[in-house]
């Protein structure tokens, strides 16, 4: 049986809604009024202005005198290809670790069985740390002191 909210429902998110965007209205405003109070821009008129940094790898063409909207393109470029360049170094490594899984060489394969698990234990190390961090660690930057 699907039950169907109510009418007063609708109106409190209705309601909700207009908040939010008059909050949000609120702050662009604010943000608008405190860049002109400054003689400050807000937009991408930025990009189109030289950059004046040098980029030393690059998959087009790249000079200082670019500006920073060709910067933004070959940085980009870049990204997608160190991406592309882990999704096939990491497929190639689970194939071979998983093939040498499958082999019937006891050292071969258990090997393959430590790397797996020392990988599985890494990822929960770093959650381990990531946790203590955020429950203690966090609490003594904020209180000036120098933890343990």
């Amino acid at each position: 049986m699907v039950r169907r909210p109510s009418a007063r429902a609708y109106v409190g998110q209705w309601v909700f809604l207009l908040v939010v965007l008059a909050v949000g209205g609120l702050l662009v405003s604010e943000l608008a009024d405190n860049l002109a109070r400054r003689n400050m821009h807000f937009g991408f008129g930025f990009l189109f202005a030289q950059a004046g940094f040098d980029i030393p790898f690059h998959l087009i063409s790249w000079s200082i005198f670019d500006t920073y909207g060709r910067a933004l393109l070959v940085s980009l470029l870049n990204t997608i290809l160190v991406s592309a360049m882990g999704v096939v170094a990491a497929t190639l490594l689970g194939l071979v670790v998983g093939v040498m899984r499958l082999s019937v060489n006891w050292l071969i394969r258990n090997i393959a069985l430590a790397f797996i698990e020392i990988g599985n234990f890494n990822s929960a190390v770093v959650k381990a740390r990531h946790l203590l961090f955020r429950f203690f660690g966090e609490r003594d930057l904020r209180s000036g002191s120098r933890g343990f």
